[in-house]
């Protein structure tokens, strides 16, 4: 029976669609709130990748989890195959293309870290209000008040180009949200470029078992990295990252299974035809 099949398993995929254009929709308002403070005198072309990294990158996923989903769930008329199948490839390739713009963005950001350095200038206090900002998180930057600026502590960092004050911790937390960033994306981009192999190795007849199963081995460690991700996120307080992580991985995991079973399902077709070839009379 085809995974894909029954109304439990439709509804949920359509939850899950609704879900991820949430996730979008949020990814676009959280950099644009940041782009004001990041990107001050506005964003050009080529800044406009690491000002909305997350939103692209989340915009060409859901993209290309469409054009898996459509690969591995249906079977266009013989009439149309090859344009449903070129069609499918172009916006393929466009999925990769902003999947791939986006990794370069999340790098981009380390250009915010690099940026910042010990602070030896007076109080950051003395220049509340005049237009410098505070770095809460990655992300999350607020004008610095009199409030705030008592959270920078003794050892204050300050990046000149921004004008943008980060206690130690919050410029430690940023680090390690930019990195867990780029690791993530790199491992979807590595995990991905295999299930598309193995798309493609299914399409074609190649898809022994053989292979089948070294293709499986390697995305072995990529699942755990994406797993352990999840877990990293959540133990640096960020659940929304966890939750969206998550449902990325459970939305692949389908991806895989009803895959499996549509490649079945063809089998099991070729085998009766084949055995019916043979068994009719002469």
């Amino acid at each position: 029976m085809q995974i894909r099949s029954g109304p439990i398993f439709n509804a949920f995929k359509y939850a899950v669609f609704a879900l991820l254009a949430i996730d979008i929709a949020f990814y676009y308002e959280l950099n644009s709130a940041a782009e004001g403070f990041t990107f001050k005198d506005g964003v050009s072309f080529a800044d406009f990748v690491v000002a909305y990294a997350d939103a692209i990158d989340s915009f060409a996923w859901v993209g290309l989890l469409l054009m898996f989903e459509i690969e591995t769930s249906i079977d266009p008329p013989e009439h149309l195959h090859k344009q449903v199948t070129a069609a499918i490839g172009a916006l393929t390739l466009l999925c990769w293309a902003g999947i791939i713009y986006a990794f370069y963005g999340y790098v981009g950001g380390l250009d915010l870290i690099r940026g910042f350095s010990a602070w030896s200038g007076p109080d950051p206090c003395s220049l509340a209000g005049e237009g410098s900002s505070y770095a809460v998180s990655l992300d999350e930057y607020v004008p610095l008040d009199a409030a705030n600026c008592r959270e920078l502590g003794a050892r204050p960092f300050h990046n000149a180009e921004l004008s943008m004050f980060a206690s130690a911790d919050a410029l430690s937390m940023i680090k390690r949200l930019t990195w867990t960033d780029i690791v993530n994306a790199g491992t979807w981009i590595l995990l991905a470029a295999l299930i598309e192999f193995e798309i493609m190795m299914r399409a074609i007849r190649r898809a022994t078992p053989k292979l089948l199963r070294r293709i499986h081995l390697a995305q072995a460690p990529l699942w755990a990295i994406l797993v352990i991700a999840v877990f990293y996120w959540l133990a640096l307080g960020e659940p929304f990252e966890a939750y969206d992580a998550s449902l990325w991985i459970a939305c692949f995991f389908f991806i895989e299974l009803n895959m499996m079973a549509k490649h079945e399902a063809r089998a099991r077709r070729r085998a009766e035809r084949e055995a019916g070839s043979k068994g009719s009379p002469a």
